[in-house]
């Protein structure tokens, strides 16, 4: 019975779907940024101090694409809240979604804020302080550039 209503209700809104007749926009873009890293190796517990230090650099790729009034960035990091609204608020394109551990997914990529707070986002990120402001700035420069 589930199964027929299902069906019904799909049949139903797929009757109400018009196309459109304009030219949509439809682009895609697979970029990368690179980023300062710290090693790995992390605590077991809570800390109140950590050594945030840079040791070397990596590439975050980004893969964004656009249909029309709406774009998805993936990342491959795990970003913060905080850094996928700077992302969406700033994209230029009225409808933005952010999905982040894209295409196989990586550590954590906190903002600034994670940092000088030492969380857990912070403490397990294989990425230096910074990262994600390069990231969302690569983002919004690409998304930029698809208008």
């Amino acid at each position: 019975m589930q199964g027929e209503r299902l069906g019904t209700e799909i049949v139903r809104v797929a009757g109400t779907i018009t196309t459109s007749r304009d030219n949509t926009a439809l682009s895609y873009v697979r970029s990368a940024v690179t980023v300062r890293t710290i090693p790995q190796g992390h605590p077991t517990g809570p800390v109140t101090s950590y050594d945030f230090t840079p040791t070397g650099t990596a590439s975050a790729p980004l893969w964004i694409f656009r249909i029309g009034d709406a774009a998805f960035v993936g990342a491959s990091p795990e970003l913060s809240t905080s850094t996928a609204l700077d992302i969406r608020e700033h994209s230029g394109v009225p409808y933005t979604f952010i999905a982040s551990m894209f295409e196989g997914g990586a550590k954590n990529m906190a903002d600034r804020w994670n940092y000088a707070h030492i969380t857990y986002a912070a403490v397990d990120s294989g990425y230096a302080a910074g990262s994600a402001e390069r990231l969302a700035e690569q983002a919004r420069n690409v998304l930029r550039g698809l208008r």
